[in-house]
């Protein structure tokens, strides 16, 4: 339904096509065909030094301002970005590219805010964040501009920019056993986004899982504060959205496409979510997203005469 980039769709010298990227926000080449809203295969953060931008990004609007960095992650439903005199850098990269310098993959899940950049989409730096992070930066500029690039040395610039991101971000992810549970969440989120589609009950996931329901849901609210029946509640009602802003497939069908076989309980639970019910959140954000994007889109042609 929605159109996915991939980093080697946004050209550019300072990067290694397909792997990672840092460049000024003001000077990234996108596809001619660049579309709202789409999806990335990749991460990105966004580091803000002049202006603002509104994003949005799952549903979820956010403003941001100077010395602020602003997270995406890949499958992220990003609508549309409406900026204002905006200057900073575009740092991005896939997982595959982090992984290749890192001897044990756990240490990059205990990246927390990658995996949790719903929630926690943005950081406003300090002098002292600024002073840890800048430094890093600065390293990693001059790498992505040399004409032989060293993809090791762009590698741990970026996992130590990452790390010290990470420290700046209060986060209880720090034992051993937290650890543990912070990969079973994101394992369970794995198989909410392949199987979300099919009426399963948690039963089955607690089973592909090897866990007791019981368990699986303790776990995820100590981690999330939400039950494992909340994140597959809540990941149903997100394409549910996505549906009914980018499609005409009547509502009852959206309910029962994504396995909510009573269309009353369906609207509760959607209305409990969003404030309203499906209908007039259909109205109101047709309305509001798709005259955003064509002002995003008439924009962006503008600039590319310009």
């Amino acid at each position: 339904m929605f159109p996915t980039y991939h980093l080697h769709d946004f050209p550019s010298d300072n990067a290694l096509p397909g792997q990672v990227l840092i460049e000024r926000v003001e000077q990234l080449q996108r596809p001619a065909s660049y579309q709202w809203p789409h999806r990335r295969s990749f991460y990105e953060i966004l580091w803000l030094t002049e202006g603002s931008a509104t994003n949005v990004v799952d549903y979820h609007e956010t403003t941001i301002e100077p010395q602020t960095l602003f997270f995406v992650g890949p499958g992220q439903l990003h609508l549309l970005s409406q900026t204002t005199g905006v200057k900073g850098y575009s740092i991005a990269f896939t997982e595959i590219f982090l992984l290749q310098y890192v001897s044990q993959q756990d240490v990059v899940l205990r990246l927390a805010f990658l995996a949790n950049s719903a929630t926690s989409a943005v950081l406003k730096m300090d002098e002292e964040a600024l002073h840890e992070l800048e430094p890093v930066l600065a390293l990693l500029k001059e790498e992505a501009g040399r004409p032989e690039k060293s993809a090791a040395l762009l590698g741990h610039l970026l996992f130590i920019l990452l790390n010290r991101i990470q420290r700046l971000i209060t986060c209880p992810y720090s034992s051993r056993q937290d650890l543990a549970s912070m990969l079973l969440v994101r394992r369970f989120r794995s198989l909410v986004e392949q199987h979300f589609r099919t009426p399963h009950s948690l039963s089955f996931y607690a089973e592909q899982l090897a866990l007791t329901v019981h368990r699986v849901n303790e776990v995820c609210k100590y981690m999330t504060g939400k039950t494992a029946g909340d994140i597959l509640r809540d990941r149903r009602l997100l394409e549910a959205k996505q549906q009914l802003v980018h499609s005409d497939t009547p509502i009852g069908q959206i309910a029962e496409d994504l396995g909510f076989q009573d269309f009353s309980y369906f609207s509760r639970q959607f209305k409990k979510n969003t404030q309203v019910r499906p209908a007039a959140y259909r109205r109101e954000m047709h309305e509001k997203y798709h005259r955003a994007a064509f002002s995003s889109l008439a924009e962006a042609a503008r600039l590319r005469i310009a």
